[in-house]
């Protein structure tokens, strides 16, 4: 069995005893053996470290889940707890419609929200990206309705033709807080993907909710699509149908979406 010199021994042979030792993992000239143990080996600047920032390469398939903080920037992976703490914000998590309307004097206001009048069918126009079923239609309230009236509290899906296609039931519990509010529909319905859809909110609040805005602070969704929608007043119920148009000057751009 190869082992190195023993110091005061070994007289005359150590140097023997030495390259017996080393020949194990050595070839005559001083390279590593290719079946030799070190030869698997990796060198220091090919290996991942505990420590220090470096690029890693390539596909890595982890048998647990790793534990990662809580990200900081755009680029970074989020865990659990952060993602959770979103959700409980209420975002939607898998919208298919995201729509950008645009409003015109007397509904337009300087200010990052809009506060539509009781009684007032407002709507935008979107296009879908995907072809699915949606059972739920939402907006972002930043400010909570007050003292709800006789009629419609809700949001509504209409064709591109303006033909009502979906309704929520009764929201007017959902536009009396803030935040992400969202109510099902009473009918899911099969949205088709590149095709275009209104959606339309309408409440009947004496102080009615104000509507997020893509100035308005916050998370809100990425707009996909936008087109200005008319705008009808002292109504009480969604209409079965009207007449598509479009504001003109003096827009202000407001959110909604529709959640899967």
């Amino acid at each position: 069995m190869a082992r190195l010199p023993v110091p005061g021994s070994d007289t005359g042979t150590w140097g023997t005893v030495l390259n017996e030792f080393l020949q194990v993992e050595h070839n005559d000239d001083g390279t590593l053996k290719a079946g030799g143990s070190l030869a698997s080996k990796a060198d220091d600047s090919a290996v991942v470290h505990n420590t220090g920032a470096e690029t890693v390469a390539g596909v890595k398939t982890f048998s647990s889940s790793p534990i990662v903080p809580t990200p900081t920037s755009g680029t970074q992976v989020a865990n659990k707890t952060y993602v959770d703490s979103l959700a409980a914000l209420g975002t939607p998590a898998d919208p298919a419609l995201f729509g950008l309307s645009m409003w015109t004097s007397p509904l337009y206001s300087a200010t990052a929200t809009y506060g539509p009048s009781a009684q007032t069918f407002v709507g935008v126009l979107s296009r879908s990206s995907v072809s699915t079923t949606i059972t739920k239609l939402g907006t972002w309230l930043l400010t909570a309705g007050a003292t709800a009236g006789a009629g419609v509290n809700g949001l509504a899906l209409y064709s591109e033709s303006g033909t009502l296609l979906a309704q929520t039931g009764d929201m007017t519990v959902e536009f009396q807080t803030t935040g992400y509010v969202e109510g099902t529909l009473t009918s899911s319905y099969d949205i088709v993907a590149d095709t275009n859809y209104y959606i339309y909110f309408l409440n009947n609040f004496s102080t009615p909710p104000t509507i997020a805005t893509n100035s308005s602070s916050g998370t809100y969704p990425t707009i996909r699509g936008h087109i200005a929608s008319p705008v009808l007043f002292s109504q009480t119920s969604f209409p079965a149908s009207f007449t598509p148009g479009s504001a003109t000057a003096g827009n202000l751009p407001i959110f909604l979406t529709a959640g899967t």
